[in-house]
Formats: C-alpha cells, structure tokens, sequence
C-alpha cells in the first residue's frame, strides 16, 4: 500500500489515531513500548474499516481493552492496535434478566448498573479493571464463578468485516480462556443474570472487593502472573520456592501474593521476563510442573511459553 494511499485511510477515521502511542498508557502493568499505530474507532462502521483495511494490506491487528491482563514488550508493537473505548462499545440494554453489553464496558461501571438494576451474576467480578470484552475471551473470575457461566452469547467482527454471532457453546469456554473465538473481535456480550434486591448485590460486591483486598498486592501490576495448575495454586509454588520480594530492576515479587508481580519503579518488560523465567526454572527444577503464563505477553520480541 502507498504511503499516499495510507495518508487518505487515516484521515477517513473519525476516532483516535495516534502513532507510536506509548503501550504503558494503556496497561495496568504501567509496561509497554510503542503501538505502531493506536486506532479507537467511533463506531461498528469505523471498525470494519480498520479490520479490513488491516486484512487487505497483510497489517498485525492487535484489539486490547483495558490492558489489565497485559505485558508489552519494552518493543512495542508492530501494526495497528485497537481498542474500543469509544462510546459506541460502551452501551449496555437491558431486557428482563437479558443485558446486551458492548465490548468495550468497564467492568466497574456494568457492576454498578446491575446492582443498580437488581440484576445478580457478576459480584464475582468485583475488582477487575478491565472490560467485558477482555472478560470474555479470559473467562474471568474466581474458582465456582466465572464470567462464561453468565454468558449466552456474543457477536463478533471477522478479520473480513463481517459480524456474526456465536452462542455460549461456540465460544469454548476452559479456565482462563475460551477457545472459539479465533481472531474475532467481539462487540457485544449477552448475558443472562438473576433478579436480586441492590443491597444483597451490593453485599456481595463488598464481600469479593474485601477478598482481593485482603489478598492481592496494591500498586501496577497485570493481575495473576501465572495460571493456577491441576493440584496447587500458582501463588503457593511461587512462594515455596523462595521467590516473595525477589527484585529484578524496578520490578518486584509481591510479599503479599506470590503470583503478582509488581511494577515498583519503571519497570521494563524485560525486568518483568527476566523474573518469569526465573520462577518458572525454579518452580521446574523443585516441584517438577511447568508454570503456564496467565498474563498476556505480546510484542516485539518477547514470548509467552
């Protein structure tokens, strides 16, 4: 594609363009280089231009939502980067016990409106940062309740600009995951929840908030480093091995929970890697099990195994 071609393209996108926008703006790690190009589309329309834009001219195509789960590369990120944080992808409808929420909801804010409407099913999901979205495709939640077990469905964008919809059992849900959902980018989400009255929600909203308080380490982290394996917490081998308070760089080992790592000081991705590969050759050598990242590793050269 000409530069000249590319020039027009940019200047038909009415939302956010910007160029080598830096990734820790975006993180909650308060990690990342440069995003070659950071794309928030106005709306549907806008978006099916990019994605197809991004599949005619052979362009990586990266969509992130609140970056709670992410490590970037110090690199940055090569093509376009796309979040849906336009109003848009922020609607949510409701119809009896069915809420359609785009994509780009806060999971804060969708909290807040279902206590509001009495609708139970998500309290579990109390703390997280991120978007429903990124919920989705990480089946967020705690051990007995995660977010796909309220799911009924979606509709995704193909890397060919067409929308379809997936129902729950497209989607695949496993622990940490969903394996249907491919290189779609979802929209919106159905949701089916349960009448309750607002202040049973909102107790147990302060009963979950109260249990990542009292376990989970305050400051910019990217959550869980780690998935959890078959027979122990990720946290309790992490912890066995020594690792609370180790420090690489400005990144460090949370003495409150094994399995975060904190950005205590400009850390770099690479500080962050350094570690991972540390604990995870430890955790091998000693308990002989291979730790699985939970977080999101993406970028230029780095990689997730």
């Amino acid at each position: 594609m000409r530069k000249h071609d590319r020039d027009i393209f940019f200047k038909m996108i009415r939302g956010k363009v910007g160029f080598n926008e830096l990734m820790k703006r975006h993180t909650t790690f308060r990690i990342g280089g440069p995003a070659e190009v950071w794309l928030e589309p106005a709306d549907v329309t806008e978006l099916r231009l990019i994605v197809r834009y991004a599949n005619d001219n052979g362009i990586p195509l990266t969509v992130v939502g609140n970056g709670s789960n992410l490590l970037v590369s110090d690199h940055g990120v090569k093509g376009f980067v796309v979040s849906l944080a336009a109003d848009d992808f922020k609607k949510i409808e409701i119809v009896g016990n069915t809420v359609v929420a785009g994509a780009g909801v806060s999971l804060p804010y969708l909290l807040q409106n279902m206590k509001e409407a009495g609708l139970g099913g998500l309290e579990p999901l109390v703390g997280i940062p991120g978007t429903i979205g990124g919920a989705v495709c990480m089946n967020a939640g705690i051990p007995g309740h995660w977010v796909g077990d309220v799911v009924r469905g979606v509709s995704v964008m193909e890397r060919d600009g067409s929308i379809m919809a997936k129902d729950r059992d497209d989607l695949g849900f496993r622990y940490r995951g969903c394996d249907g959902m491919g290189e779609s980018v979802i929209l919106d989400v159905v949701l089916l929840l349960k009448p309750a009255p607002s202040d049973a929600i909102a107790g147990w909203m302060k009963h979950y908030r109260e249990m990542r308080l009292q376990s989970q380490p305050q400051g910019s982290s990217a959550g869980c480093i780690f998935k959890n394996t078959e027979k122990f917490p990720a946290g309790y081998l992490i912890d066995r091995s020594g690792f609370k308070g180790t420090r690489t760089g400005g990144a460090v080992v949370s003495e409150r929970h094994a399995n975060f790592i904190v950005n205590e000081h400009e850390a770099t991705a690479n500080d962050v890697l350094e570690l991972i590969g540390r604990i995870k050759a430890s955790v091998l050598e000693r308990e002989g099990i291979v730790l699985e990242p939970e977080v999101k590793i993406m970028g230029e050269g780095v990689y997730a195994n």
